[in-house]
């Protein structure tokens, strides 16, 4: 039996001390909840009283209603106390907007309340909304238990409140026929005289919608979404998540170049000739050259990109891109590119001279002679002399005539005349010249000169052109110690001409007579216009 008393005892004892081992109780969890609420600690990272997860719980539940219950009646008080809601400002948007909000709220009750309508708001506001409305409507209504009786009316609530009664009572709010009464949202303390908060959230009188958390505020609650609304998002005044635009709210310091809002975040681009870079907000330089845009070269600069040609092309002013072969012969200096014939070709072009009789020069351009003589390609007989002439050449031979003896290349002397009178009227000699010249040559121009080999002072001399001047287009001039022949007259077409020009020399009263027989080959002016294909 006594056996069985000290197992129960200790059992009990047990038991005893289970039960006292977390000494601590959820009220006290909550008061240090509420004491580091009201000194601004951040709720999430308190010191914890307790291994009790409930514990915890209290604590933070505690502490975020006293925060948020200060930051809603500090909203309140600005309503109460100035009427405006300018200049609410605090840490956080969040807390900014939440103040704004309940200072709004408690201006729309007062206005209600000043205007006779009915505190029960029909407007289509939020439920924090209308309950911190509410609230502030029926500031000056009186109740006991702290619930609205809206058919009190301001001539009886006068009536039932004697100064006396009121003075000896000593109500901390309102006092009705000398009982003393709170405000809506609050309860007598057991002294009967003092108000104390009702925690609508503790006692779970509220309202608030699933997804939504209570948060007790001074003679009221409010209503604020659990769940975050992410980045990108901001919570309204009517509890709903907003996108927020970053590119309106912060403009040019969120992109290089340009911003566009997309929902819950924003997205950077860049103009044209730039590509953003790997942060996803700056621009760096497009290198378009890289993609081949051009037709031939490309340079690439800051921000675009410029074409440009090889020698012998040009970039289309159409397009900027394409690069067109430039004409060379086509251009107003393609006539002197070259002397005779340009051809065009893609980047470039080439000169040609006529099929015979000439050459190009190593410059490319010129055309010049052939000397078929010189190098021995014409065609004239071992008794024939070659002449070479512009573009060709010609086979010469000449005999003396009759009492005419030769006595060299280009020259045949006379025979002795025996005094004869016939005779000696012939000339002295016969000399063969050859000239050659182009067409369209200038006129005047002297292209024979002649006199004696050595002047003697008195020596009279007369110059003549005594044959093949049938067209007039040469002419003999008489000049000190000689003369010349001109041609006077433009010679168009290329042609043939042997002339005939005679000097008499009068010395020492003896006459002496010289001819000399000159072949002129008019050449085709072939190199003067150039050709253009």
């Amino acid at each position: 039996m006594d056996l069985c008393v000290i197992v129960l005892l200790s059992l009990c004892g047990l038991l005893r001390g289970q039960e006292t081992t977390d000494p601590i109780s959820l009220d006290d969890c909550c008061k240090d909840g509420k004491d580091r609420g009201q000194e601004s600690q951040d709720c999430t990272s308190m010191p914890l009283i307790s291994e009790s997860t409930t514990c915890r719980i209290a604590q933070e539940q505690c502490c975020a209603t006293v925060l948020d219950d200060n930051i809603c009646t500090s909203g309140i008080n600005k309503a109460k106390d100035r009427g405006s809601c300018e200049g609410l400002l605090f840490s956080s948007t969040c807390e900014t907007k939440t103040a704004k909000m309940c200072c709004a709220c408690c201006l729309l009750g007062r206005a209600a309340q000043e205007q006779g309508l009915s505190c029960d708001l029909t407007l289509a506001v939020g439920y924090q909304c209308g309950v911190v409305s509410r609230a502030c409507c029926v500031d000056r209504l009186p109740n006991v238990d702290g619930k609205l009786t809206p058919d009190l009316q301001p001539s009886q609530g006068d009536a039932l409140n004697t100064e006396d009664q009121c003075r000896a009572a000593g109500c901390a709010q309102r006092c009705l026929n000398g009982t003393c009464a709170c405000l809506v949202g609050y309860k007598l303390k057991a002294d009967r005289k003092t108000c104390e908060d009702i925690n609508e959230c503790l006692l779970g009188s509220h309202h608030c919608q699933p997804g939504e958390r209570c948060i007790n505020t001074l003679g009221s609650y409010r209503c604020q979404r659990e769940v975050s609304c992410g980045t990108g998002y901001e919570l309204t005044d009517n509890n709903k998540c907003e996108d927020v635009n970053e590119c309106r709210n912060y403009p040019g310091r969120l992109c290089a170049h340009k911003c566009e809002n997309i929902l819950g975040s924003y997205k950077c681009s860049c103009t044209t000739g730039f590509k953003l870079a790997d942060d996803g907000r700056n621009c760096d330089d497009l290198n378009e050259c890289d993609s081949n845009p051009c037709s031939q070269e490309c340079a690439n600069v800051y921000g675009s990109y410029q074409c440009y040609c090889r020698r012998g092309y040009q970039l289309s002013d159409m397009d900027g891109i394409t690069c067109e072969d430039i004409d060379e012969c086509a251009l107003p200096t393609g006539g002197h590119i070259c002397s005779y014939r340009c051809h065009n070709t893609p980047g470039s072009f080439h000169c040609t001279c006529p099929a015979t009789g000439y050459t190009l020069a190593p410059n490319g351009r010129s055309c010049q002679d052939i000397d078929e003589c010189l190098t021995g390609t014409h065609s004239c007989t071992e008794s024939q002399s070659c002449f070479n002439i512009q573009g060709g050449y010609k086979c010469l031979n000449f005999d003396c005539p009759v009492n005419y003896r030769r006595s060299g290349d280009t020259r045949c002397e006379r025979l002795p005349c025996n005094q004869s009178s016939e005779c000696l009227a012939l000339p002295v000699r016969i000399t063969y010249y050859h000239l050659t010249f182009p067409t369209k040559i200038p006129i005047p121009t002297n292209i024979f000169r002649m006199g004696p080999s050595n002047s003697v002072l008195g020596d009279d001399i007369e110059v003549a052109i005594v044959d093949g001047n049938q067209g007039g287009y040469f002419a003999a001039k008489r000049l000190d110690h000689g003369g010349v022949l001109v041609v006077q007259k433009p010679i168009t077409l290329p042609q043939d001409f042997e002339i005939s020009l005679e000097m008499k020399l009068r010395r020492f009263g003896h006459l002496s007579v010289y001819l000399f027989k000159i072949r002129l080959f008019v050449t085709p002016d072939e190199l003067s216009n150039a050709i253009i294909e």
